[in-house]
């Protein structure tokens, strides 16, 4: 079975999001299979008759093939909306939900009407006695517009209800102030004044805004407590009051929906939609005693006496905060220790002076490579390689600045390497870099690249400083030190024919 739910206004609307929530809430407890689809008019924006015939054109191609049992008008504009479209979804029952009372020309005035109207009206009188009580104020100023016909009746509901209970109190209407102005106005008002919102959708200047939005930027600036009259304004900056809850109406809606799927008659409690419910925070920043608030009445946002609320989970934190302390302590210590052991390890796998890996690291490395070349296949070649006369470097500039050379040099290897390659420290003025997954001629060329970075660069003091480099490519079923041996016989080789130069294991010819 398909529902269809039409909100009067856009998704990101609190009230909506509010109804939309306790409709889900309503409908968990109906356990048959069914299809919830919701729909927004986004009336602020789209108010005239060409837009809702484009809606009505819209509904109509998106639900086509779908058979849509049940329409719920969630307000008073979804209401006249789907009542001015009847081929719009002709089998289905129509829940129209109303919170202002009808005006002789409103559609669903019509005794003809086959909607089954569940009526929610704003009880202003109630609301009215409540900012009374908790502000005492002399002046109230009403805040409004009436731009549509549901704000007009919105209105007209308000004046009448406060004609009944608002004796000697001043009312002030303003109707359609432009924002700007409107928030200049209202932080000047004169002592004892309270502010009645009755909803904004548009600043006056021609853009659209959302009641939250508007009310949110009014209490910025008010130098009164704002009172209203729904519940999903609350955090906007509003005092509270009597409110409506979306989500109570939404809850109301998905019960009648329920009775409508199983037949049986509907019978709602209409105060069950209302709630007194204040913001601690605009209590704080106003003055006003809790102790004012009608009863009983929700207070949101009210931080709680912790010790009175949690004495007993207060007592047990502590003593688990001891606990965990403890814990903590021994547990950072541990830390503290494996941090220390995996330094001294690591301090163990690396060259002190270069920071690039040391022997021990290396011949670890080494092992597994080979393991891996003799499992997967894969080629794995060494590259051993010297610092051409570097003994002379220590004897004419000193060793500090022959340590400088070989630092350089480390770095200028780490860039230069292949990010899949191992750089080590082999001993002295010797490095090595296990190629991975390269042949001989892929060696090659990363040495002879390596031979000619290093010869273009000038080292401290202009000192220039050339490699001669060895390469082997291991072989199946050899040894680690066998492979090396033949980098480090190639190596020798290089420095006897002249140095600075790359040498390929001489042996690799005669296997081949």
């Amino acid at each position: 079975m398909d529902i269809l739910v039409l909100h009067s206004w856009h998704k990101q609307m609190p009230w909506n999001q509010a109804f939309s929530r306790g409709l889900h809430q309503g409908m968990a407890a109906f356990a048959e299979p069914y299809h919830l689809y919701e729909e927004y008019m986004d009336t602020s924006r789209f108010p005239g008759p060409a837009q809702h015939d484009h809606l009505a054109r819209f509904l109509a191609g998106k639900y086509v093939g779908k058979t849509i049992e049940i329409v719920v008008t969630e307000s008073d504009a979804a209401a006249a909306f789907f009542h001015r479209h009847p081929s719009l979804f002709p089998a289905a029952r129509h829940i129209a939900f109303q919170t202002v009372q009808d005006a002789p020309s409103s559609p669903l005035s019509n005794p003809d009407s086959q909607a089954e109207r569940v009526q929610i009206l704003t009880d202003f009188r109630a609301a009215i006695v409540d900012m009374i009580r908790v502000a005492d104020p002399q002046h109230v100023y009403v805040v409004v517009d009436t731009d549509d016909h549901s704000q007009e009746k919105r209105l007209w509901s308000f004046q009448q209800a406060f004609a009944e209970v608002g004796q000697g109190i001043d009312a002030h209407y303003l109707l359609n102030v432009p924002m700007t102005a409107l928030l200049t106005q209202l932080a000047r008002l004169p002592p004892e004044s309270a502010i009645f919102y009755l909803l904004i959708f548009d600043d006056g200047e021609g853009t659209p805004i959302t009641p939250f939005e508007a009310v949110r930027r009014i209490a910025e600036t008010a130098n009164s407590p704002i009172f209203s009259h729904w519940d999903s304004l609350l955090g906007s900056g509003i005092l509270g009051g009597y409110l409506l809850s979306g989500e109570r109406v939404g809850q109301m809606a998905a019960r009648a929906i329920i009775a409508q799927l199983r037949q049986q008659p509907l019978t709602l409690d209409q105060g069950v939609a209302f709630v007194s419910a204040y913001d601690w925070g605009p209590l704080q920043r106003w003055g006003i005693d809790p102790g004012r608030l009608p009863r009983p009445t929700r207070i949101h946002n009210r931080p709680p006496d912790l010790w009175l609320v949690y004495k007993r989970e207060i007592i047990t934190l502590g003593l688990f905060s001891i606990g965990l302390f403890i814990s903590l302590f021994l547990f950072q210590r541990n830390r503290l220790f494996k941090r220390m052991n995996a330094e001294l390890s690591r301090l163990s796998m690396t060259d002190a002076l270069t920071g690039l890996l040391n022997r021990r690291a290396i011949d670890a490395l080494l092992v597994q490579e080979c393991a891996r070349r003799q499992r997967t296949g894969q080629p794995l070649s060494v590259l051993i390689f010297d610092i051409d006369h570097f003994k002379r470097i220590n004897d004419q500039y000193g060793h500090e600045q022959g340590d400088r050379v070989l630092t350089t040099l480390a770095s200028t290897l780490q860039q230069v390497m292949r990010r899949t390659d191992h750089l080590a420290r082999w001993g002295g003025e010797e490095f090595i870099l296990l190629a991975v997954d390269a042949d001989l001629k892929q060696a090659a060329l990363i040495a002879e690249k390596i031979r000619e970075t290093v010869q273009a660069i000038a080292f401290a003091d202009q000192i220039r400083v050339t490699l001669s480099i060895g390469v082997a490519e291991y072989e199946p079923q050899e040894t680690v030190e066998q492979v090396c041996a033949r980098a480090d016989t190639a190596l020798y080789r290089a420095k006897r024919t002249g140095r600075n130069r790359v040498v390929i294991d001489p042996s690799a010819a005669d296997r081949q």
